[in-house]
């Protein structure tokens, strides 16, 4: 059997394409320049993970940060470790709701078990 030849001749395709994108991806298409990709999965690869604050991983249970606060902010050794902390709590949805709108609305049983969070591991 012959194979078939896969010149094309360029006047083909300036005939047919206007632009040279148009080119291009005929010429690869005929060429078989051009894979059809699969588009990746969005589990499969890396992925950042859960935020875990490691040094309040390895506390002792009892044991806790001291944090010192100047006009209402946390500056010291522990701040950044607070911050941490403080983030991964509100990104919690069983620690503090999501649909609420003002602090009236959360019970004084939730608000207590906010607070509890954010104290078990810190001295404030």
């Amino acid at each position: 059997m012959r194979k078939k030849s896969t010149m094309v001749s360029f006047s083909f395709f300036t005939k047919f394409c206007f632009c040279d994108l148009c080119f291009t991806y005929a010429l690869n298409l005929i060429t078989g320049g051009v894979s059809k990709k699969k588009k990746p999965d969005k589990r499969s690869g890396k992925t950042r993970g859960r935020n875990k604050c490691k040094e309040i991983a390895k506390l002792k249970p009892g044991e806790k940060l001291p944090i010192e606060f100047y006009r209402n902010r946390a500056v010291g050794e522990n701040y950044d470790v607070f911050v941490r902390h403080l983030g991964i709590i509100v990104r919690d949805t069983n620690i503090c709701p999501l649909r609420v709108h003002r602090w009236k609305d959360i019970g004084d049983r939730q608000l207590e078990h906010m607070w509890q969070a954010v104290t078990v591991c810190v001295i404030l």
